[in-house]
């Protein structure tokens, strides 16, 4: 698999994410999504969980994917002040109102990363890193 941590800091700095810090989590991206984010409240730091069909992707759709994933740090906060009327909407009309919420955001991120990505750098062609295989 390719080492995309170089990668994801190059387009971050591009993005105006130069304070955050970014991990790879070892574990890959649930089946039905290429990549994930989890953004840490109030610290600048996400985590991001990269599919395994990642690498055979062409790099503009990695592009796309990255830049995704990287847009979703600069909303985190619209999903942090969200949660503060979680108490007040209570358990019937709040999972109503964060699907909705969860909804809109995705949509935006995806508009947002289809015009930005372009201006972008592509990932070089880098060579894949083979895993090790344990010794039996």
């Amino acid at each position: 698999m390719t080492d995309w941590l170089p990668y994801v800091r190059q387009l971050a700095d591009a993005m105006g994410l130069k304070d955050w810090s970014f991990k790879i989590d070892d574990e890959v991206s649930d089946d039905h999504c290429d990549a994930q984010i989890r953004c840490i409240y109030g610290q600048r730091r996400a985590v991001i969980r990269l599919g395994a069909q990642l690498d055979a992707y062409d790099p503009e759709k990695q592009r796309g994917i990255i830049a995704h994933e990287l847009i979703h740090c600069h909303l985190a906060l619209i999903d942090a002040a969200a949660r503060y009327v979680e108490p007040a909407l209570g358990s019937v009309a709040w999972p109503l109102f964060e699907g909705a919420m969860a909804d809109a955001n995705e949509q935006a991120t995806d508009a947002i990363a289809v015009v930005l990505a372009p201006f972008l750098p592509l990932l070089p062609l880098l060579p894949v890193v083979e895993e090790e295989q344990e010794a039996a």
